[in-house]
């Protein structure tokens, strides 16, 4: 169970964890205040709390209930009625039954993929934390919706810091928008058809934007950009890392399930006010959901046959209006915003008046052989409750898998 809402914490000291109530199940407090979450630490309550058993987090990253079965979430009638959704908003963000599939299919490659590029790497750069005053440029965001180009036709790009998800990345340099990152952080097949698009559109073997993933992002990568850029996620490798030579470094959470959460991160560490938008309302138009020129497109031109046309191709993936998905990404990406104190606006909206300050993306380089050394050294802390975490399997067998690939790494 997560009680949401603790406020000074007098209903938390009526609870106790190893009553009948919560025997069966994990017991966490969530305090979406984080001023009041300030008071309770410089009071000494929220030490207070924690010596009775009465785990509160000030963070729903670092909720730790059980990802196996469904989440119970009390709200406090308080917290209810103050701020109406926040339950909804709280089961959003910690809602694992999309990621616990994704990641029992994926978790393997991800492993893989990490250590491949921890060993085939000597230096990896790594996503900052903004330095200074939040002076940065403008900061637009392109995802691939069918209206993407559309949207574009009518705003002044000058000066501003253009992100592309990579599956929008081929059309916008067909359209010669100049686009200054690419985020990319699905392993899967079709992210490859999206990069193959975008190099046969730059004519070029290698693209001439850099990119930003994480460190199990598919090691195919390193072939498609000279430049890459990590973030610290929250998977178990980073988070091992991050207790030693990634400390130093922020934990991205993404509670949008998209690449819009992984832009939201990007604005704030080029230290932008706005995140405006294009090609990301999760809706399809005229029954396209993406713009045309993906590597949806390609998929398709490379399977044409005499009785099957293009139009056969097409992705259904949103609808007109947005569906389960496009809506958890949407109030996650509010959540998010809320968080990092940034403000989500359409495109249109995008003037002159807005301030173009430095647009360099804040990063540290670091060479890889400590990065190994770690987690060598650390490997046994890769436990099966990590793995659980994610989602991931949790027998001992699984733990010893991998503690066999990490010793690879001498």
């Amino acid at each position: 169970m997560l009680l949401v809402g603790v406020g000074w914490g007098y209903v938390l000291e009526q609870l106790s964890p190893d009553s009948a109530q919560f025997a069966s199940e994990n017991f966490e407090a969530f305090e979406p205040l984080t001023e009041l979450v300030a008071q309770l630490e410089r009071h000494g309550r929220k030490a207070d709390l924690e010596k009775r058993g009465l785990c509160l987090r000030s963070a729903l990253s670092d909720v730790g209930l059980p990802r196996d079965r469904p989440w119970r979430i009390l709200v406090l009638p308080a917290y209810s009625r103050l701020f109406p959704g926040l339950g909804e908003r709280v089961e959003s963000a910690l809602s694992r039954s999309v990621d616990a599939s994704t990641t029992r299919h994926f978790l393997r490659t991800w492993l893989r993929n990490a250590l491949i590029r921890l060993h085939e790497n000597e230096r990896l750069e790594f996503l900052a934390d903004p330095s200074g005053a939040r002076s940065g440029p403008p900061v637009l965001y392109c995802g691939a919706g069918p209206l993407l180009l559309e949207e574009l036709a009518s705003v002044d790009l000058r000066g501003v810091f253009v992100i592309a998800a990579d599956s929008a990345l081929a059309p916008l340099l067909a359209a010669g928008v100049p686009v200054q990152l690419t985020l990319s952080v699905d392993s899967g097949p079709g992210t490859l058809y999206h990069l193959r698009a975008a190099r046969r559109g730059s004519k070029s073997a290698e693209l001439p934007v850099p990119v930003l993933s994480w460190l199990a992002g598919a090691p195919w990568l390193d072939q498609f950009f000279t430049r890459r850029i990590l973030y610290r996620s929250t998977f178990p490798i980073d988070q091992l890392l991050g207790t030693g030579p990634l400390s130093g470094l922020p934990e991205r959470d993404n509670p949008t399930r998209n690449l819009l959460g992984l832009a939201l991160h990007t604005a704030h560490s080029l230290g932008a006010r706005t995140l405006f938008l294009a090609g990301a309302d999760f809706r399809s138009h005229r029954g396209q959901s993406h713009v045309r020129g993906t590597g949806y497109t390609l998929f398709a031109q490379e399977r044409l046959k005499r009785l099957q046309s293009i139009e056969s191709y097409r992705t259904r993936v949103y609808g007109a209006e947005p569906g389960p998905t496009g809506r958890i990404a949407l109030e996650g990406a509010r959540a998010l915003a809320s968080r990092l104190e940034l403000e989500l606006l359409p495109c249109s909206e995008m003037t002159r008046a807005e301030t173009s300050g430095s647009a360099g993306l804040p990063t540290i380089t670091l060479d890889s052989p400590p990065l190994r050394r770690y987690l060598y050294q650390h490997r046994e802390q890769l436990s099966s409750r990590s793995l659980r975490d994610m989602g991931a399997a949790t027998d001992e067998r699984s733990v010893t898998k991998l503690q066999h690939l990490i010793e690879r790494l001498r």
